[in-house]
């Protein structure tokens, strides 16, 4: 006589009996509306590069430590003799898909240089599970003109944990902020081999920080990932502000020169410098402006 099968469903999937308990474990451990808590241990800024040779955009490469619990995966350190082991296939246990919340929902694909790896996963005989991500995004940049021309850059990525996002919450236990002191790298080709090797950014990755955030609109909490960074130009800070000091300094004392005519002389000279300065200023001013900032310029 035949044996029946009998498939069950689980999330919202017909399979085999065989399969049903495999497919289990692809379901995050969570029952009766508990929230799992993802605890990030550490952050490395990688690299950070230039979005286009021109932009002020950058890509931020980095990797970090996530650790969890999956009560599912404990086992009796006597029995079995071992603590750990390292699982080399990591499809058959639940992962968080973790991927910045800006580009989650549109096009940018690992061809377009936007992706997540997980590799390294560890699980532990009390059931926690530990992975290394790894991360490359187009990050979000808000530049602040008012020291130009060596303005400041704070550019972040937003992390969210796509269709669990509700069930999850995020723990930080490494330091909220660290100094880095990186050079922000030219922009590479698809293969990863930078376009032009003599040419370097102005810019420098000052530090790094992280923290959780809330963001309007969205309920899930967010991990928020930000570099700040500031461009060194001392040879164009000093272009600008030389002739402009000079000019102050003759309109200042222009009344010690004597005579009127040679005051009206020297004013003059002083503006023609004020306007060659201010020429020099709009020839080097981002195509965009200042962004409703006024620069200081001396």
């Amino acid at each position: 006589m035949a044996t029946r099968r009998v498939a069950h469903s689980v999330g919202g999937v017909n399979v085999a009996p065989e399969c049903a308990h495999a497919r289990l474990y692809l379901e995050p451990p969570i029952t009766n509306g508990e929230v799992l808590t993802l605890t990030l241990d550490h952050l490395t800024i990688r690299r950070v590069e230039l979005a286009q040779k021109t932009s002020s955009q950058f890509n931020i490469y980095g990797e970090f430590y996530l650790s969890w619990t999956d009560p599912r995966l404990e086992w009796d350190e006597k029995e079995w003799k071992m603590e750990e082991f390292t699982l080399h296939d990591n499809h058959h246990i639940w992962i968080p898909t973790l991927s910045d919340e800006s580009y989650s929902s549109s096009h940018c694909h690992t061809a377009q240089g936007c992706w997540t790896t997980v590799h390294e996963v560890d699980i532990f005989s009390t059931g926690k599970v530990s992975a290394v991500f790894n991360f490359r995004y187009p990050s979000f940049c808000v530049i602040d003109y008012y020291r130009y021309p060596e303005e400041e850059n704070d550019c972040c990525l937003f992390f969210s944990a796509g269709d669990y996002e509700q069930m999850l919450k995020f723990e930080i236990k490494t330091e909220s902020k660290t100094a880095i002191g990186q050079t922000v790298a030219m922009e590479t080709a698809g293969d990863g081999t930078v376009l032009s090797q003599n040419e370097h950014s102005a810019w420098i990755v000052e530090q790094r920080t992280i923290d959780v955030v809330k963001i309007g609109g969205i309920r899930a909490q967010l991990l928020r990932i930000c570099v700040h960074a500031e461009k060194r130009m001392g040879t164009l800070r000093m272009a600008l502000r030389l002739p402009v000091t000079i000019a102050t300094m003759l309109m200042l004392v222009s009344p010690l020169f004597g005579d009127l005519r040679t005051q009206v002389f020297v004013k003059l000279v002083t503006l023609l410098l004020q306007t060659l300065c201010f020429l020099f200023l709009c020839s080097i001013a981002p195509e965009n402006g200042f962004a409703g900032t006024k620069p200081k310029i001396c």
